[in-house]
């Protein structure tokens, strides 16, 4: 596939956006293409996972689904002199799921 048709595939969730546009969305484009790919880093990986689950439910036939977790590196943060330990509280990496989903034939 051309690599805008992979594009048009991809919801990017963030954590701000509304549920029911990203649903809407992937729900369009399974039923169009007969595939689409949800990501979320970060905040809304929770929410990636809900649209992923509400999109599955939410179309006529069998929905084949893959999932893959990873890590990203966080930007750097510029820090000044009085600020240069790093709290325990704070992650390197921020996790991000992507959620592949097909129409299978069957």
């Amino acid at each position: 596939p051309k690599l805008g048709d992979r594009r048009k595939e991809l919801v990017v969730i963030k954590s701000g956006g509304k549920m029911k546009n990203y649903v809407q969305y992937a729900v369009n484009q399974l039923n169009e293409t007969g595939k689409v790919c949800i990501e979320g880093t970060g905040r809304a990986f929770q929410k990636a996972v809900s649209v992923a689950e509400i999109t599955k439910r939410s179309v006529d036939g069998t929905v084949v689904q893959t999932v893959e977790l990873n890590a990203e590196d966080k930007p750097a943060i510029v820090r000044d002199a009085l600020d240069e330990l790093l709290r325990p509280a704070e992650v390197p990496f921020e996790p991000v799921i992507r959620i592949n989903q097909t129409l299978s034939s069957n």
